[in-house]
């Protein structure tokens, strides 16, 4: 069997041109690809954070039934006290807490905002949310347009609403 000689001169490599090509044409492909990753990630961090927040009150009216009294979970964006005029809103970070005892601390959920009227929630040892009926939505910053509502009935049950839901 005979095989091919080589020619003094030829290398079997790529040439700096069609390297240089190759190149240009995976970064165009990168680009194409970046806005949908980006809007995968805003819808991440969106659930994340009303997952958290879902979380902690669950937690808080727990708290408040095997504490037998009132456990409250607030606007906080110093992690030590509630802060009802937090521009920020929820984003900004939430704290439980049991008179002034600090049970949970969440921080700042940088890139999101969000929108709602309830200041604070509170759990009594009922396990009832008194006068604290209504939703905290999370959206991105960015202009994703993707909605995440937390929805707290009279009852105190606390549930997220399907993604995108303009209400509860």
């Amino acid at each position: 069997m005979a095989f091919p000689q080589r020619h003094a001169g030829l290398s079997a490599g790529f040439t700096f041109i069609e390297l240089a090509l190759a190149l240009a044409l995976l970064a165009g492909l990168a680009l194409l690809a970046l806005p949908s990753f980006q809007a995968v990630a805003a819808k991440r961090k969106i659930q994340t954070a009303a997952q958290g927040l879902l979380v902690d009150m669950q937690f808080a009216r727990v708290e408040a039934i095997r504490r037998s009294r009132r456990v409250d979970i607030c606007k906080s964006s110093d992690g030590l006290t509630c802060s009802p005029s937090l521009a920020a809103g929820w984003a900004g970070g939430w704290i439980v807490m049991a008179g002034t005892e600090i049970l949970r601390v969440q921080g700042l959920q940088e890139g999101l905002k969000s929108g709602s009227s309830l200041l604070k929630i509170g759990f009594e040892a009922t396990g009832l949310a008194q006068g604290s009926a209504g939703n905290i939505s999370f959206e991105s910053d960015s202009g994703v347009g993707l909605v995440q509502r937390v929805c707290v009935s009279l009852q105190g049950r606390a549930r997220l609403a399907p993604l995108g839901a303009t209400a509860c």
